[in-house]
This record gives C-alpha cells, sequence and structure tokens, in this order.
C-alpha cells in the first residue's frame, strides 16, 4: 500500500474527528432543549441569553420583544370565557398588530395542559408561568404587569381576555407610536373607566430612558400588594406608582374623560365610533377594552366636544 493511499483515509478521519468537535462545541454553547412547560417546542438555551421575565420560550426569541400581556388564573377549561377569549384575542391580534407581536398569558399553572394546545400550534404565544418566575402568589391581575421588568420586552400593552383588540384600539395605538416620542399610551374610552390608568387599557415602551424605573415600578406594586387578591388592586397600584411617572411622559386618547383627567398628553380617538344609523343603540365591543358592553346615546349621552377631534367636533360618539 503506497503513502498516499494511507493519506486518504487518514485525512478523511481527520476531517471526521474535526467535525464531530465542532459539532460537540456548538451544542456545548448553544443547547436546544425542549420547552419547560408543554415539552412540543425546541427552545436554544444560550449561556449568554438575556433571560425573560416569562419563561425558557420567551428567553429563546431574544430582546427587542413587542407583546400583548394577559393574566389568566383558576382552572379553566375550554368552555370557561376567559379561556375562549385566548384564541378570539390571538386571531384578532394576528389580523390588527404587526406580524412580529407576540401574545403572553401569564397563569397559575392550573390549566397547563389546555393551555399547552394553544401553545403547541401557535408560534406566537408564550406561557408564563406565575410560580416558577416568583410572583404567583400576588394578584392576579399583577401578573400581566411583568414586561415592565423584563428586559426582553420593548413595546407592551396590558389587556384582558374578555374584551378583544379591536381597529378602533389599534388606531390609537398607531397613533401613539407613530405620532408621538412619549413612552406611555393610555385609553379611557368609556364614562365609567374613571380611573387614571384602565388596567386593560395601556402600554409602553421600554428604552434605557425608562426601563431601570419601570422594573422599580413593578416590584414596587408588588410589594405594596401584600398578596391581597381583592378586585380594583391592580388599578390602585397602577394609580399609585406608574401614574406619577406616566402622566409626565404619556399620550392618552380619552373619549369622555379627558377634561376630568386633564393633561397636555391627551388626545381624541383618531377614529370616530361604531354605531348604527340613528346613534341609539351600539353593536357590541364599540370600545376599546369592552367585555360585551356598548356606547350609545341612550346609554352614554354625546361625548364633550373638548374630547371630539378639532377636525370633527359632529362626532356625537367620538
Amino acid at each position: 500500500m503506497s503513502v498516499i493511499s494511507l493519506r486518504r483515509p487518514l485525512k478523511a478521519a481527520f476531517l471526521i474527528v474535526t467535525l464531530l468537535v465542532i459539532t460537540i462545541q456548538i451544542l456545548e454553547w448553544n443547547k436546544f432543549v425542549l420547552d419547560s412547560q408543554c415539552g412540543c417546542r425546541w427552545i436554544k438555551v444560550d449561556k449568554g441569553q438575556t433571560k425573560s421575565l416569562c419563561g425558557d420560550s420567551a428567553t429563546h426569541r431574544g430582546q427587542g420583544q413587542r407583546v400583548l400581556s394577559y393574566s389568566l388564573y383558576g382552572k379553566v377549561g375550554h368552555e370557561n370565557g376567559y379561556f375562549k377569549g385566548i384564541q378570539i384575542n390571538l386571531d384578532l391580534m394576528r389580523q390588527f398588530y404587526p406580524q412580529d407581536f407576540i401574545m403572553r398569558i401569564y397563569h397559575d399553572g392550573k390549566s397547563t395542559e389546555d393551555l399547552c394546545e394553544i401553545f403547541c400550534s401557535s408560534p406566537d404565544v408564550d406561557l408564563c408561568n406565575a410560580n416558577e418566575i416568583g410572583i404567583g402568589a400576588q394578584f392576579g391581575m399583577l401578573w400581566r404587569f411583568a414586561p415592565m421588568a423584563d428586559p426582553t420586552v420593548d413595546e407592551w400593552h396590558c389587556r384582558d381576555l374578555d374584551s378583544m383588540p379591536s381597529s378602533r384600539e389599534v388606531a390609537a395605538v398607531d397613533d401613539w407610536r407613530h405620532n408621538s416620542t412619549a413612552n406611555y399610551h393610555l385609553m379611557r374610552d368609556n364614562p365609567y373607566h374613571r380611573a387614571s390608568i384602565v388596567g386593560c387599557c395601556f402600554g409602553m415602551r421600554q428604552n434605557n430612558k425608562n426601563r431601570e424605573t419601570n422594573y422599580k415600578i413593578f416590584h414596587k406594586m408588588l410589594e405594596e400588594n401584600h398578596e391581597v387578591w381583592r378586585k380594583g388592586e391592580d388599578q390602585r397600584l397602577l394609580d399609585v406608582h406608574l401614574w406619577p411617572v406616566a402622566k409626565r411622559d404619556m399620550v392618552c386618547h380619552d373619549s369622555y374623560l379627558c377634561d376630568i383627567y386633564a393633561n397636555d398628553g391627551n388626545r381624541p380617538f383618531p377614529t370616530k365610533r361604531i354605531s348604527s344609523d340613528d346613534f341609539k343603540t351600539g353593536p357590541v365591543y364599540n370600545f376599546v377594552g369592552s367585555n360585551g358592553g356598548a356606547i350609545s346615546l341612550t346609554s352614554h349621552n354625546e361625548c364633550p366636544e373638548k374630547c371630539r377631534p378639532e377636525n370633527h367636533l359632529d362626532w356625537k360618539l367620538c
């Protein structure tokens, strides 16, 4: 056997060994594992990744995320209205929001099996187990505020599962996003939205200017909550801790209470409210944050002229 003929298999063996070493190193530094909650999504685990305050699936997405955030707690099944709201909100998020938006569901692990059905078939959904990230004992409506303290999130909006995204909502979000530099966005779209910040109707940009502040605000709300589960507790804490910061750096679209919550950041909604021709009845879900009710002249009267667009003072239901 010649020297040349011996070199060829040795060279091939050397290349194979080299490739194996490189492959092992890649797997060592960039491991792929199945997600910990549902075991159906391959997750890249990188030692240098910034960890999300949601879970490994969200961490896998990296930084710069845009999120719609929801809370779901208690044992709920497919027939539960809040659970049904997941798929409805997901479909409408896909219809109205940009394609890079992710739905996050902060939950307590009691409905994981049902949630995994959605997670495993929806690449734009992340499940965040509140117990695993250390906030499960706090009031469930606060969980959805967790993106405030998440270094992987650059923009997020807080919503309810029993309301639905709409073209009116997204037109307001787009107006804030494209026609202002304000970091916080609020919406009041009903005479009964008498809160400085309505829990289902606010969002924010997160950047070097406010990221640390938002982190501190979120943890102050958790500390003050003292594990109290009480309706309205989320909005009380928003008023105490977030409102003093947001009111100096916000756009608020307000259709009825713009004079009561007077602020230089207040604006009319950019779209006219959908209603019937005679303005006496309104279709279901015709205001942002609606869980089935509707705004109409019969029930709510005209919106104040101060809350109407200057070029549309004729909009009785603005």
